[in-house]
């Protein structure tokens, strides 16, 4: 019967053991379920200020801890994932500690705390109102910063936690000395690459417009040339036809001088169905038509007398006009007069081919174009000047 009895004995002992082994994973549970919570409450108690226990409780976590107050929360977060995961986390927990202590060290050692001459129930007072400020550094601020005050001061103490916190975040991260050379040298190379590829465009661009200047040259003589030869043809047609009746010989009249009234003038003659001469003179206003418009009209140089328009240049491709018509005398405005005017100004080249003139007469202002093939075009507004009842 002993026989049998030891097979039992072995049996039970296995099945203790297994209740062990199945109750490790159901506490490890347990302390990550915990964790992860008291983790959301420290993220909520950093960022809500609450009221009565809670804003109690609040600063007494940031006068202990300081500006770490807001990293407590994520830690547990991360601790309570590194516990459900089974994998070891006392390293990583002093790790924490020790970064949390030099932030907060930092902190104290670049506020404007003095800590010189205080006993230490008043070096504590000071570091835990220290901590409630935006970014102070707390109780926990004290051990390294406090410190390094004691015994460095001012600067000696802020160079020494700047390296220490920069040395404690790469031993927390996992990144040496070399790793930093690498991504020094990777960033570096990124920056020859594009550099050298942003050289080798440039070059490039320089071979490739240096080979088509020819090409650019040759568009630019060809364009020239047309050019040229539409002027020519354009002076051939008007040579062809002699614009005015005049009494000057038969080449066309393109800012020829005649006397009128003992003064010169330079004229233009141009027909657009009647007789038009053109003048160019420095102020419109200032003319006296009254005595000089009679004088052109009726010179013996323009046998059928003729209308005669008073430029002005304003500006690019804006006229000043005013008119002395055959016949009337001093008129608002004239329709073939202005015509005649935008003309001459094309072909004395003051003013362009193909663009919209403005011409400004006493009555109002038009807008003639002149083409090239000496097509003109006028636009303007249209206006009531008199009614009248004609009995028939």
């Amino acid at each position: 019967m002993a026989q049998k009895k030891k097979p039992a004995a072995r049996s039970g002992a296995k099945t203790t053991r297994s209740r062990s082994r199945r109750s490790q994973p159901d506490v490890a549970q347990s302390w990550s379920i915990l964790l992860f919570g008291l983790g959301i409450v420290l993220i909520a108690m950093a960022l809500v200020a609450g009221q009565s226990v809670w804003a109690i409780l609040r600063g007494v976590l940031f006068g202990v801890f300081g500006v770490c107050t807001y990293l407590l929360g994520p830690v547990l977060l991360y601790i309570a994932v590194l516990v459900a995961l089974g994998r070891p986390i006392w390293a990583r927990c002093a790790k924490s500690l020790l970064l949390m202590m030099l932030i907060c060290g930092t902190a104290v050692v670049f506020s404007k705390i003095d800590l010189v001459g205080l006993s230490f129930g008043e070096t504590t007072a000071a570091l835990y109102a220290n901590g409630q400020g935006i970014l102070g550094g707390g109780l926990l601020g004290g051990i390294i910063g406090g410190t390094l005050l004691a015994l460095c001061g001012h600067p000696a103490a802020n160079i020494l936690l700047v390296i220490l916190l920069i040395a404690m975040i790469m031993w927390y991260m996992g990144v040496t000395p070399g790793d930093l050379w690498q991504i020094a040298e990777d960033y570096l190379g990124d920056w020859r690459a594009d550099r050298d590829a942003a050289r080798q465009q440039r070059e490039a661009w320089e071979e490739e417009q240096l080979r088509r200047e020819p090409e650019r040259r040759a568009a630019a003589q060809e364009r020239a040339a047309a050019r040229q030869q539409k002027q020519e043809a354009f002076a051939q047609r008007f040579r062809k036809k002699p614009q005015v009746d005049i009494d000057l010989g038969p080449d066309p009249v393109i800012n020829r001088a005649i006397a009128v009234e003992g003064h010169p003038w330079q004229v233009t003659a141009i027909s657009m169905g009647n007789p038009h001469c053109v003048t160019v003179v420095d102020d419109v206003q200032a003319l006296d038509l009254e005595r000089i418009g009679p004088g052109f009209e009726n010179h013996p140089a323009f046998p059928e007398h003729v209308n005669t328009e008073f430029i002005q240049v304003m500006g690019k491709n804006h006229l000043a006009m005013r008119v002395w018509e055959r016949g009337s005398g001093e008129t608002l405005a004239c329709g073939t007069g202005a015509c005649a005017a935008a003309a001459a100004s094309v072909m004395l080249r003051l003013c362009d081919a193909g663009a919209d003139i403005a011409l400004d007469l006493p009555g109002g202002r038009l807008t003639i174009r002149v083409d090239e093939d000496w097509q003109i075009r006028m636009t303007g507004p249209a206006k009531t000047v008199y009614t009248g009842v004609v009995e028939v």
